[in-house]
């Protein structure tokens, strides 16, 4: 089964969410997934970086539920369209 959403950080243990999300992308089976970054990390650089990835979207932490659950509901939507 595929994922209709990948919600990931970009720290993470053996590779970056950057890294993840490039590999993904790269991926036919996968590419089309929409993934959004849930990090501190708030520069701009770190946020163009996960765009530039192949990230659908990069919310700061701390975020509130409202927003995040706002988020993933337009995403959804129009990912579905595709």
């Amino acid at each position: 089964e595929q994922p209709d959403m990948i919600l990931m950080d970009v720290r993470m243990p053996r590779m970056t969410g950057y890294e993840a999300c490039q590999a993904m992308k790269a991926d036919p089976l996968t590419v089309k997934i929409p993934v959004v970054f849930l990090s501190a990390k708030g520069q701009e650089s770190e946020i163009q970086t996960g765009l530039n990835a192949g990230a659908s979207d990069y919310l700061l932490k701390p975020f509130a539920p409202m927003e995040l659950s706002a988020k993933v509901d337009e995403l959804l939507e129009k990912f579905a369209k595709r």
